[in-house]
């Protein structure tokens, strides 16, 4: 409390009896002004240390304030707002993981949703292609029930039972996609085999034959490199491909034949082998259009086939007519594929 330098003090001799001696006198007046000020320091000190103090209890109070409202927007549902950074301490590290698991449960939200959305989709369309063998199997019983051509019938037994075989195939994978949710594995279900091109132009004429029936006038034409060449043979041709998918896609496309097209025109199909096995399909759109399909199931199910082993599915809208164009890869027997070069 007191400075030595600031203190005064005085010394003086006083005589006694027996002697003299010496009287210090001290004055402490600067402890009128030494005791305030310590005091008001000491204050000051105080409040000081409190305010540092309170200011960073203060900021990571704000932080947790923000941590809990961003807690509360998730449980509302709200997963695109990002949690804010909180620096480098505990409570950034709890914001930083915070964060991953709003990323994580969004990313979880919406690929549940993809994958609805897919499944849906897909039953859908395997809904929409069972009635294709549906009708042409209904269409072959009719004729042998109605005994129009005797001589056939034997034929068209065969192409019933397949066309049983293909509708049993088809709700097995529709059964098998129902209880199995996941969609995302389906790709890995195909069972992509090599393909020879017969079975291309048997399943081609077999659903021309059946056009005729139905009343409508085709023609199918196969054009194509001669086979004797060195460089292309028939045999050896091949389509890397799901057998079973390859029907569906062309279900779909002569399904829509038979409901669309006009029967007082011709149906055009050309078939071209090159580089790829190219199938053209064309004919005229009946005038009436009130059962003309919105949606387009059918269609978008074949484009999403073609897609999965490398072909392509292109559609020509007009006024009058309709045209559609299938590209499938095609090599030879005895060349070696990449097998990367295969969606599977």
């Amino acid at each position: 409390w007191i400075d030595d330098e600031v203190n005064q003090f005085y010394e003086r001799p006083i005589k006694f009896k027996n002697g003299y001696a010496s009287v210090f006198i001290y004055f402490y007046h600067s402890s009128f002004f030494i005791v305030p000020y310590a005091v008001l320091c000491l204050i000051l000190c105080t409040l000081l240390f409190l305010f540092v103090i309170l200011y960073f209890v203060g900021r990571k109070l704000k932080t947790v304030v923000r941590l809990e409202k961003s807690i509360l927007q998730m449980s509302s549902g709200d997963l695109t707002t990002p949690v804010p950074a909180a620096g480098f301490d505990e409570l950034g590290i709890l914001a930083f993981e915070l964060n991953n698991l709003r990323t994580a449960l969004h990313e979880n939200i919406l690929k549940e949703q993809k994958l609805h959305k897919s499944n849906q989709e897909l039953i859908t369309a395997l809904s929409h292609d069972l009635r294709t063998p549906l009708t042409i199997l209904k269409g072959y019983l009719e004729i042998i029930r109605l005994n129009r051509t005797p001589d056939m019938q034997a034929e068209y037994i065969d192409r019933c039972l397949r066309k049983t075989e293909d509708i049993q195939e088809m709700t097995n994978q529709m059964f098998e996609y129902a209880l199995v949710y996941d969609a995302a594995d389906n790709r890995n279900d195909l069972q992509i085999l090599e393909i020879p091109l017969a079975f291309f132009l048997d399943t081609l004429k077999e659903h021309t034959d059946f056009l005729r029936l139905a009343g409508f006038e085709t023609n199918l034409q196969i054009c194509h490199p001669p086979f004797g060449s060195s460089d292309f043979s028939e045999d050896s041709l091949r389509i890397t491909a799901d057998p079973a998918m390859v029907k569906r896609v062309l279900n779909n496309l002569f399904s829509n034949i038979i409901k669309y097209a006009d029967k007082k025109e011709p149906v055009l199909v050309s078939v071209f082998v090159g580089s790829k096995l190219t199938i053209l399909q064309k004919n005229r759109i009946r005038s009436s259009q009130n059962d003309i399909e919105s949606t387009q199931i059918g269609l978008q199910s074949a484009r999403k086939i073609m897609e999965q082993f490398n072909g392509t599915l292109t559609i020509h809208y007009g006024e009058e007519f309709f045209s559609a164009e299938l590209k499938f890869p095609l090599h030879r027997e005895s060349d070696v594929l990449d097998p990367s070069s295969t969606v599977l």
